[in-house]
C-alpha cells in the first residue's frame, strides 16, 4: 500500500512540474472542487475533523487561484476575478465554522463554472 502512495504522489509531482501555467490552472480547479466534493461527504457523514481538513485544502487552493491572477491595466476582468475568489474563500470559511453543506455547494459549482470557462480559453 505504502508503495503505491509514493508512486502516486510522484505521478503527481512530476505532472506539477512540467504542467504549463495553464494547466497549473487545471489542476488547481480539479483538486478544489475533489476537496469540496470531499469535505460535501464528511459533512454528510458528520466527521468533523475531516470536514476541517478538506474545506482548509479548497481554502488553499482559492488562495493560490487569487494569487495566480495577473493583473491587466485595460481590464477589470481580474480585479473581478480577485472579488470571486475573496468571495468564494469568505464562504469556506463560513462554512467551516458553521458545518454549513450549501456554502461549500456553491463554492464547488462555482469551482465547476471557472474550470468549464478555463479550458474553453
Amino acid at each position: 500500500m505504502t508503495y503505491n502512495n509514493k508512486g502516486n504522489s510522484a505521478y503527481v509531482n512530476n505532472q506539477i512540474l512540467t504542467a504549463s501555467p495553464k494547466k497549473l490552472i487545471e489542476i488547481l480547479y480539479e483538486a478544489g472542487i475533489k476537496h469540496s466534493k470531499l469535505a460535501i461527504f464528511h459533512l454528510d457523514q458528520g466527521n468533523l475533523q475531516e470536514i476541517n481538513t478538506q474545506l482548509i485544502k479548497v481554502q488553499d487552493i482559492v488562495l493560490e487561484l487569487k494569487y495566480a491572477v495577473a493583473p491587466t491595466p485595460d481590464s477589470d476582468v481580474p480585479d473581478q476575478l480577485i472579488s470571486l475568489y475573496d468571495f468564494m474563500y469568505n464562504q469556506l470559511l463560513l462554512a467551516n465554522t458553521e458545518k454549513n453543506k450549501e456554502r461549500v455547494e456553491l463554492v464547488k459549482k462555482m469551482l465547476e463554472e471557472l474550470l468549464e470557462t478555463w479550458l474553453v480559453l
